[in-house]
C-alpha cells in the first residue's frame, strides 16, 4: 500500500501535458520575448529574451526542434535523382534543388 502511494506521488507520473524539456525551453524563450525587462532605473530596457538567448541551453533546444530527418531524406532524394538521370539538363536542375536545400539549411541555422 505504501509503495503504491509513493508511486502515485512520483512527479514523473503527474505530467500536465506531453511536452518534453526541449518544448518547454522553446516555450520559455518565446514567452520571454513578450515580457518587458526594466533596468535598475525602472525604465523599460528590452525584453527578457535578450538575457537568456545567450545561454547554450536555449540554442541547443532550438536546434533539437529542427527536423533533421526530413531534410536528410530530401537530400537523399536529390542525390538519388542525380544518380538516376543522365541528361545534363536534368542534372543541372537537380543540382539547383540541392543548392536550394543547402541554402535553406543555412537560413534556418542563421535564424
Amino acid at each position: 500500500m505504501k509503495s503504491q502511494l509513493l508511486e502515485i506521488l512520483n512527479p514523473d507520473n503527474l505530467k500536465i501535458d506531453d511536452r518534453n524539456i526541449e518544448d518547454l525551453i522553446i516555450f520559455t524563450l518565446d514567452l520571454s520575448k513578450k515580457i518587458n525587462f526594466y533596468n535598475s532605473k525602472n525604465i523599460k530596457d528590452g525584453h527578457w529574451n535578450s538575457l537568456i538567448e545567450l545561454d547554450d541551453t536555449f540554442l541547443i533546444a532550438e536546434i533539437l526542434q529542427f527536423d533533421l530527418l526530413f531534410y536528410d531524406q530530401q537530400r537523399l532524394n536529390i542525390i538519388q535523382g542525380l544518380d538516376n538521370f543522365s541528361s545534363q539538363k536534368e542534372k543541372k536542375k537537380i543540382f539547383s534543388n540541392l543548392f536550394n536545400l543547402i541554402s535553406n539549411y543555412f537560413q534556418t541555422i542563421n535564424k
